[in-house]
């Protein structure tokens, strides 16, 4: 999965020791990335875009925020539209970020676990069109 203007929705359950997480707009060799995380054991997402950029001039930063979840089930709808990053979980919880990245190749999506295993309930990504592109 790839892209820089897509649509994530992601119910996932994670064990009592789980981090789990996207890795969003990622180049191949992970270069350039922006990480969502989720740590059960310290119930706390975090979205990270320091290393969002290779441009000299960037600086990204660490965005957390404490959410417990209900029913053992986090729910994400992540929107990702070229420098714009803008998470929702649980109906509950905003995280937004800007990142600029450099490499026209930093288009990577990926899942990842640690710790105790994790259930993905669902996982749909749609790519969005630009707003430019549709004819009216």
């Amino acid at each position: 999965m790839s892209g820089t203007a897509l649509e994530i929705s992601l119910e996932i359950a994670p064990g009592e020791d789980s981090h789990i997480g996207l890795e969003l707009m990622a180049s191949p060799e992970g270069e350039e990335r922006t990480l969502l995380a989720y740590d059960a054991a310290k119930a706390m997402l975090t979205l990270d875009s320091r290393q969002a950029s290779l441009h000299p001039l960037f600086e990204g930063r660490l965005s957390e925020a404490p959410l417990q979840l209900e029913e053992g089930l986090l729910r994400l709808q992540v929107y990702l539209d070229h420098s714009v990053i803008e998470v929702f979980a649980n109906e509950r919880v905003v995280l937004t970020a800007r990142v600029y990245p450099t490499r026209t190749d930093a288009t990577g999506l990926a899942l990842w676990a640690e710790g105790a295993p994790a259930t993905i309930a669902s996982l749909r990504v749609w790519p969005m069109a630009s707003i430019w592109s549709s004819r009216h």
